[in-house]
């Protein structure tokens, strides 16, 4: 990656349980952001850039070392592939657009997303909801399984 990700974000959100206070003492912290990188990493032949994810090396956290806790979990999306996920219904995409509080960075460009969330809110977020919140109660099912 070839750019400055904190100057290409443009938006920067707390996630996970402590963005719904379910977190107990050794949760960790989540964040979530959407970035618009320069335009090389859309045309030519340099690398396209689709997305940072930061759960194991712990390198990308320190772009934003001023607002978020040390060595956090972060994932950090390119806007078009943000906006498809949405318009997919993905439940953890949609998280980020209707957080509330919790809000790190936020750039005047966002406001143009936020603005016109509700209509990422469609028929498909039925199924889609439903069938993270299955997936979910299984996980949690196998893993009392595992505990007993």
């Amino acid at each position: 990656m070839d750019f400055n990700l904190r100057v290409a974000t443009i938006y920067l959100v707390l996630a996970g349980s402590r963005a719904y206070g379910t977190h107990n003492e050794s949760s960790d912290f989540d964040y979530r952001g959407i970035a618009i990188p320069p335009i090389e990493t859309y045309v030519g032949i340099l690398d396209k850039f689709e997305q940072v994810v930061d759960t194991k090396t712990k390198i990308h956290w320190k772009n934003y070392a001023d607002l978020i806790q040390p060595e956090s979990d972060l994932q950090v999306m390119e806007l078009t592939k943000f906006a498809r996920l949405a318009c997919n219904a993905t439940p953890s995409i949609l998280e980020t657009l209707f957080t509330e509080k919790g809000i790190y960075l936020k750039r005047s460009v966002m406001n143009k997303l936020l603005d016109i969330k509700e209509e990422f809110l469609t028929k498909r977020c039925k199924a889609a909801f439903c069938g993270y919140a299955k997936s979910q109660l299984h996980r949690a099912t196998q893993h009392k399984r595992w505990l007993e």
